[in-house]
């Protein structure tokens, strides 16, 4: 059985994502915990994972959600990887919101109404290779990693070839 534990180091590192990229969800409440080690299935190291607190645990702990890092990978990782899977894990909190972008309640529970927000793309690299960017979904995705690409440039050309 893996062993779990809190850190705040995941809280501290969610919360300055949650700031910038995440606001309204701020409203949530979230336990961020360290699995020893990070499970694999498929041959594929699963870093991290975020579950949606059924009714029964919000009733036990209030937390909606939980995202759970493997320990393991965190160790070995770069800060730039640890952000970025933070930031993928913090993705996957959906609240939902009304017609005015306010929260809605779970008139049952009185609960925040949340859900789990699937990934944007699932595709194979062979297919791209074979096919392109197909459906207008991965033509999304691409488009943000080209814009990604770009900002990144204009950030070196602003910096100048001699800073360091």
């Amino acid at each position: 059985m893996p062993l779990y534990t809190v850190d705040a180091t995941l809280e501290q590192l969610a919360n300055s994502i949650i700031k910038v990229h995440y606001p309204k969800i701020e409203v949530l409440k979230v336990a961020y915990v360290f699995r020893e080690i990070a499970p694999v299935s498929g041959g594929k190291t699963t870093a991290g994972m975020t579950y949606r607190c059924d009714d029964r645990n919000f009733a036990l702990h209030h937390y909606d959600f939980v995202i759970e890092i493997g320990k393991d990978v965190w160790d070995d990782a770069t800060d730039d990887f640890r952000r970025a899977l933070m930031d993928h894990e913090l993705g996957h909190i959906g609240l939902v919101l009304d017609e005015n972008g306010q929260p809605i309640r779970d008139e049952k529970t009185g609960r925040l109404k949340v859900t789990i927000n699937k990934h944007d793309v699932e595709e194979f690299d062979q297919i791209l290779e074979r096919h392109g960017a197909y459906h207008a979904d991965l033509r999304k995705f691409l488009g943000a990693w080209a814009r990604r690409k770009e900002n990144a440039k204009k950030k070196v050309d602003e910096i100048g070839p001699d800073a360091e």
